[in-house]
């Protein structure tokens, strides 16, 4: 399945009728630096609106130019920025990306959008999941190393309390006769046991409460079935929900506690630090894969080389 990021990249692919604008901007979050940035986006919009005088009617140049305008006029919209700015702009399509990361301020118009930058970024991002689950509560955050945003299953309502014993139980109490020594001679007493252990059932519940709460994180992930998934648990509950999840992605290890109690930058902190030496073992072996590739000759980095092979087949 596709990444977010690799949706993106594929939608902006698709659009082929041009002219097609791409301009990219470094922001400031918040709203400290906001009219520097909307200066420097004014520049860049009177960069695209010239280049499409030089090969586009008026009418189409004026479409464009009112669209730009209406992003430079939009306070509200300049008063929550990131860290970089990403906007695409064709005849019957607009998509603006409000990005982590700055990125070098361009504006390029080409009969395709300009994705270079883009898809730069995007090849530094791992993306991930967070599963938080308590007994009340249930959470799921998709992001990166940067940040994460809640995602899908808050439209979803699970709590522990509805999965606890079953309709109409009885509690059954039975006893048994047991025999003892003393010095008065043999005695029997009755000794009462309670078939209904509580610990036993909780342990049971929990495996139907976590069986139920998997099935439907699993339909949410439909759509993400190769991003890892990091389980936000208390300790006790690692394991016993692992031992009833489809996941795919579900690593062995993670985060040890309440994520009711933790902040999301905290959780995002503490599932990167999980994330980061998987992320790291595969970096280091797509480059030990190139490296051996280039040694006999079925890698490059030279464009003409590449393009030579390409036409030799």
């Amino acid at each position: 399945m596709e990444s977010r990021y690799e949706q993106i990249l594929s939608e902006l692919s698709s659009v082929r009728a041009g002219p097609c604008v791409a301009i990219y901007l470094s922001t400031t979050p918040g709203k400290n630096g906001c009219d520097e940035t909307i200066l420097r986006f004014k520049n860049l919009k009177r960069t695209a609106v010239q280049s499409l005088k030089q090969g586009y009617d008026d009418l189409i140049v004026n479409g464009f130019e009112k669209r730009l305008d209406a992003i430079e006029y939009d306070a509200d919209f300049w008063s929550h920025q990131m860290g970089g700015l990403a906007l695409f702009m064709a005849p019957d399509y607009q998509k603006i990306e409000k990005l982590r990361r700055g990125v070098q301020d361009d504006a390029i118009v080409a009969d395709r959008f300009y994705l270079k930058p883009l898809m730069r970024l995007f090849q530094t991002l791992d993306e991930f999941v967070i599963l938080g689950v308590s007994m009340n509560h249930v959470t799921l955050y998709r992001g990166d190393r940067d940040g994460i945003r809640s995602d899908g299953i808050k439209d979803l309502t699970f709590n522990f309390d509805d999965f606890w014993g079953e309709p109409n139980a009885d509690r059954h109490i039975g006893s048994m006769s047991v025999s003892g020594n003393s010095t008065g001679g043999s005695k029997s007493r009755s000794v009462y046991h309670n078939y209904d252990d509580v610990h036993a059932r909780k342990k049971v519940d929990l495996m139907r409460y976590f069986g139920a709460l998997d099935d439907a994180v699993c339909r949410v992930l439909v759509e993400n079935k190769l991003m890892p998934v990091v389980l936000a648990a208390l300790p006790e509950y690692q394991d016993l929900y692992r031992s009833r999840s489809r996941i795919r992605g579900l690593l062995e290890k993670g985060i040890l506690a309440n994520p009711d109690a933790m902040t999301v930058d905290e959780l995002r902190t503490r599932a990167w630090a999980l994330i980061r030496p998987l992320y790291e073992a595969m970096t280091d072996k797509v480059n030990e894969e190139y490296t051996n590739a280039q040694v006999v000759g079925k890698a490059s980095d030279h464009l003409q080389e590449i393009a030579r092979a390409l036409a030799h087949g």
